[in-house]
C-alpha cells in the first residue's frame, strides 16, 4: 500500500512547490506557466492516484483523460500566443474590454467537476459474474404514441435483452396519452396505461410528470419492485441490465435503497446523422465526468436525466410525481432535488443504455430550451434546501453566459486586447476539459458502435475538431433561444 501511494505523492508535492512561486513576474508566458502548473498537477495527482488503485483498463482511460486536458491546454496556448500576441496592460475602455474576459471563465466550477469525474471513472467491474435477483424490475416508458416506430423498438429490445440475459422478473409497463392501438398486444410481460384526458393531479401537474404520477398510483407493482425509468428511444443493454441486477442487490442487502443512475451513449442513428450524433457525443462524456462525480458524492449535482433512472418503488412514492406546473418542465431534476430533501441518496449504475440524437435543428435547439428553462426553475423555485441546488444553479448562471461568451470570443478574434494570463489559464483548462469530456464520449460511442479502425477512429476524432465552432454555435445559440422565447412547454422531439 505505501508503494504504490508514493508516487501518488509526487505531484501534489511539486503543486505546492508551484503554487509558492510568486505571480509577479515581468514574463507573460511565465506567468502563465506559473498560473497552469499547480492546475495541471493537481490534476496529474487525482490522476496517478486513481491509476494506482484501477485496473489496467482504467489506467488506460486515466492516461487518455490526462493527456488530452494537457496537450489541449498547450494547443492552446500555442494557437493564442500566435494569433492575439501580447499586449501591455490599459486603462479606460481597455480596461473594460479586458474585463470582459471574465465571462470565459464562468464555467470553471463545471469544468473542475468535469475533470475530477473523468479522473474518478471507473469501468463497469466484470458484469459476467453477476448473479440473478428475485426482485421484479419493471421498465417504465413514457410517452404521447407519437413517436410510435421507436416505442415499439423499445418494447422489443426490452424483450430481446431480458431473454439474452434473464438476471431477474420483469416487467414492461407502458404509458400512454392514446390508445395503445399499433403498438405490441399486452401480455403477461407488458401492460399499457392511458392516462385519460381529463385526468388532473391535486398540484396540477402536466406533461411527462403528469403520466409518471399517474403510472405511480395506477400501477399494481409492490413497494419492493424496482423501477427502471426509461424514454420511448431509450433501450436498455446487457450490460445495463446486469449493472441493475448489481444494484439491487447490493441496495436490498445494505438497506440503503439509493437511487441509481448510468452511461446513456447515442450512437444508434450514427449512420443517419452523423453530425448531429457527434454533437451529443458530450453528453456521454458528461456521463462519465459530472454525474459520475454527483453519484458518487451521493447527490445530483447538476440534476438527473430522465432516462436510466432506477428506483425502488416506496422510494419514488415517498415525493410521487406530483410536482405541479413549475416541476412539469424538467420534472427529472425537480424529482431529484424532492427525494434529496427527503434523505434518500443517490449512486452510479454501472452499464449503459442507447438512445439515438435528434433528427433535425429544430428539435435539438427544443430541447435545449427546454433543459435550460425547467433546469433554471429548478434552480430557483424547487422547495428544497439551498445546498440541493446551488451548484446547479451555478451551472445554469454559465449556461446562460454562453452566448455572451461567444460573441467575446468573435470580437477578440478582430480586436485582441489583455487578457490576465490567470484568466486565460482557467479559460484554457475548462476549454480543454470540454474538449475532452467529448473525447471520452466519442470513444464511448465508437467502442459501442463497433468503429475499431485507427483510421475511421481518427476521422472522427478529426471531423468533431472542424465542426467544433458549429457544435459550440448550436449551443450557444439554442441557450440565446430559450432567454429570448423562454417556455414552459414539453416538447416531444422526433427521434
Amino acid at each position: 500500500r505505501r508503494r504504490r501511494g508514493g508516487p501518488a505523492l509526487l505531484p501534489w508535492l511539486a503543486g505546492i512547490i508551484m503554487l509558492a512561486v510568486p505571480a509577479a513576474t515581468s514574463s507573460y508566458e511565465a506567468r502563465y506557466v506559473v498560473a497552469a502548473v499547480p492546475l495541471l498537477c493537481l490534476a496529474a495527482a487525482l490522476a496517478a492516484r486513481e491509476i494506482a488503485r484501477s485496473n489496467q483498463r482504467d489506467s488506460g482511460h486515466h492516461v487518455f483523460v490526462l493527456v488530452t486536458v494537457i496537450g489541449a491546454v498547450i494547443a492552446l496556448l500555442t494557437i493564442q500566443l500566435n494569433i492575439w500576441p501580447y499586449q501591455h496592460f490599459q486603462g479606460g475602455w481597455h480596461l473594460w474590454w479586458s474585463l470582459g474576459s471574465l465571462v470565459w471563465v464562468s464555467a470553471t466550477l463545471q469544468a473542475v467537476c468535469e475533470l475530477a469525474g473523468l479522473l474518478m471513472y471507473r469501468s463497469p467491474r466484470q458484469l459476467s459474474t453477476v448473479r440473478p435477483i428475485h426482485q421484479v424490475v419493471c421498465w417504465r416508458i413514457v410517452s404521447r404514441g407519437v413517436n410510435k416506430e421507436a416505442l415499439r423498438a423499445t418494447i422489443y429490445r426490452c424483450r430481446m435483452e431480458m431473454a439474452k440475459t434473464p438476471l431477474f422478473p420483469y416487467v414492461i409497463e407502458v404509458v400512454l396519452d392514446t390508445s395503445p392501438y399499433g403498438f405490441p398486444s399486452p401480455a403477461p410481460d407488458l401492460h399499457y396505461f392511458v392516462v385519460p384526458r381529463d385526468y388532473q393531479t391535486p398540484n396540477g401537474t402536466k406533461a411527462k410528470a403528469r403520466a409518471l404520477n399517474y403510472a405511480l398510483t395506477h400501477s399494481p407493482l409492490p413497494d419492493d419492485a424496482w423501477i427502471v425509468h426509461l424514454d420511448e428511444e431509450t433501450h436498455p443493454t446487457r450490460s445495463c441490465i446486469r449493472g441493475i441486477a448489481r444494484m439491487i442487490a447490493e441496495e436490498e442487502a445494505s438497506g440503503l435503497l439509493r437511487i441509481g443512475q448510468g452511461t446513456i451513449l447515442y450512437h444508434r442513428n450514427w449512420a443517419e446523422y452523423p453530425l448531429l450524433t457527434l454533437s451529443d457525443c458530450i453528453r456521454t462524456g458528461s456521463d462519465l465526468g459530472r454525474l459520475y462525480l454527483s453519484m458518487a458524492v451521493g447527490v445530483p449535482l447538476f440534476g438527473l436525466h430522465g432516462s436510466f433512472i432506477v428506483v425502488r418503488t416506496d422510494v419514488e412514492k415517498q415525493t410521487g410525481f406530483d410536482l405541479g406546473p413549475l416541476g412539469s418542465t424538467t420534472e427529472d431534476a425537480w424529482w431529484g432535488c424532492l427525494q434529496m430533501e427527503t434523505g434518500t441518496r443517490c449512486r452510479w449504475v454501472e452499464g449503459h443504455c442507447e438512445e439515438q440524437s435528434t433528427k433535425s435543428l429544430r428539435d435539438f435547439a427544443k430541447q435545449r430550451r427546454r433543459w435550460f428553462c425547467g433546469l433554471v426553475i429548478t434552480a430557483l423555485a424547487c422547495p428544497v434546501r439551498l445546498r440541493y441546488r446551488a451548484i446547479l444553479g451555478l451551472s445554469m448562471l454559465a449556461w446562460a453566459l454562453t452566448p455572451l461568451a461567444w460573441v467575446y470570443t468573435l470580437l477578440h478574434f478582430g480586436y485582441g486586447g489583455y487578457v490576465p494570463p490567470e484568466v486565460r489559464v482557467l479559460a484554457d483548462l475548462s476549454f480543454a476539459t470540454y474538449v475532452t469530456a467529448t473525447f471520452v464520449g466519442l470513444r464511448a460511442n465508437l467502442n459501442a458502435h463497433g468503429i475499431n479502425h485507427p483510421g475511421r477512429r481518427i476521422g472522427w476524432f478529426a471531423l468533431w475538431i472542424l465542426m467544433l465552432p458549429v457544435f459550440s454555435l448550436l449551443e450557444a445559440g439554442s441557450i440565446g433561444y430559450a432567454m429570448l422565447r423562454p417556455s414552459l412547454g414539453f416538447h416531444v422531439v422526433r427521434k
